[in-house]
């Protein structure tokens, strides 16, 4: 029988392969003859700047509906995996900061819910077991990173697009109180955005419902003896059958008490410094509009707003336009990571003087927000009188 915590097992040995041929810095060794089993993973360059000062931490989360990434977007991809290679070589640890990017399942194995699962569960928990993946990896940075030279007391989370909603989903929740000390959510965050939800348990059982009769299984025995590639075929058909997201955090009582909106609006959520923020041709704006006016960019208004009702600590806001060169893409979805990763050099397209100079800007701005909560550069937090949000052109 497989247990919910085996599925993260899954193809173990093919994932730490792809991680050692990929990845400079890495030396995986296996101990077993066990195939998945017996592994050790060496982790070089990090921790090894030759300062003695703990070095900041940045807890990366990746986006992707709460299903995969979407393989339609290669961009984010390359960057993701560009992201962790320039950890490993201590490129953020140049400006004293690690950062960690961390794997939780998703899809079914994420996200799926039913009755039987919460009452399996000790915690009462059910259908966010993704979450709790996340949860259970900044459990481990926070109790292992002086390990590797970071500061367990300064961890920020940070996530783009529904890696911004489990950032949120996090800042939220009172199983990581006191472990995270400052947050970013890029695309994806904020308050009444049409993107971040979090449904109500009924609502979880409902899609898990559609779920259980395309595979044609009766009970959640029968799901657990389903393949996993199965499970994940049966994607398309179920977006044709569901509005919006099918996978979104679940309000359990446990992993979150309320909706993100509403505990966003009761003041119940992390107090922490926030950054947030869109781009310009970002999901949910027709082209040609202007971003501005968009539900997306008015939700970050919006949590910015509610957080001068419920808090003294800053909120700074961004807008970021820079339309890349190559096509006529503009500031699309996901643009701005090859910025603030600083990897343009890793792009196919031909990237002019000022690009570097905005990816440097960018770069130095959010390296800044991790290690004190203000990027400084001239950005101020938000506020009603002067409601300054950063552009990014």
């Amino acid at each position: 029988q497989v247990k919910g915590e085996d599925i993260a097992k899954l193809n173990t040995t093919n994932a730490l392969e792809a991680m050692q041929s990929s990845t400079p810095g890495v030396q995986i060794t296996q101990s077993s003859s066990q195939p998945g089993k017996g592994y050790k993973v060496y982790i070089r360059g990090i921790g090894t700047t030759g300062n003695s000062t703990p070095l900041y931490v940045i807890d990366g989360v990746a986006g992707g509906n709460l299903d995969g990434i979407n393989p339609n977007d290669i961009e984010s991809i390359d960057v993701l995996k560009d992201a962790a290679s320039a950890a490993i070589y201590g490129a953020r640890a140049a400006n004293g900061v690690i950062l960690v990017t961390v794997n939780y399942r998703v899809g079914v194995f994420g996200f799926f819910a039913h009755p039987y699962l919460k009452e399996e569960d000790p915690m009462g928990s059910v259908g966010n077991y993704g979450i709790l993946d996340q949860v259970k990896a900044i459990r481990w940075i926070y109790d292992n990173i002086r390990s590797f030279g970071g500061d367990p007391n300064r961890i920020t989370v940070m996530g783009q697009s529904a890696g911004a909603i489990s950032v949120q989903t996090l800042a939220s929740s009172s199983l990581t109180r006191d472990m995270i000390h400052g947050a970013i959510m890029q695309s994806g965050g904020g308050l009444n955005n049409g993107v971040t939800h979090a449904l109500q348990q009924e609502e979880a059982y409902a899609v898990s419902e559609k779920i259980m009769r395309l595979c044609k299984a009766e009970s959640v025995a029968d799901m657990r003896s389903i393949p996993a590639w199965q499970l994940v075929s049966l994607l398309p058909e179920l977006y044709r059958q569901v509005e919006g997201l099918a996978f979104c955090p679940v309000i359990d009582g446990v992993v979150l008490t309320d909706s993100l909106d509403e505990l966003a609006k009761r003041g119940r959520i992390h107090n922490i410094p926030y950054m947030l923020g869109i781009t310009a041709d970002d999901i949910t704006v027709e082209k040609g509009a202007d971003a501005r006016k968009s539900k997306l960019y008015e939700g970050c208004l919006a949590f910015a707003k509610q957080r001068l009702q419920n808090s003294t600590r800053p909120v700074y806001l961004y807008y970021y336009k820079r339309k890349l060169p190559g096509d006529d893409a503009g500031a699309f979805h996901s643009s701005e990571l090859w910025y603030m990763f600083g990897t343009l050099k890793r792009s196919w397209r031909k990237m002019e003087p000022h690009d570097y100079k905005l990816s440097d800007d960018m770069v130095s701005c959010w390296c800044e927000f991790i290690k004190d909560g203000n990027p400084k550069k001239g950005w101020k937090p938000y506020d009603e009188k002067g409601e300054f949000v950063r552009n990014f052109l």
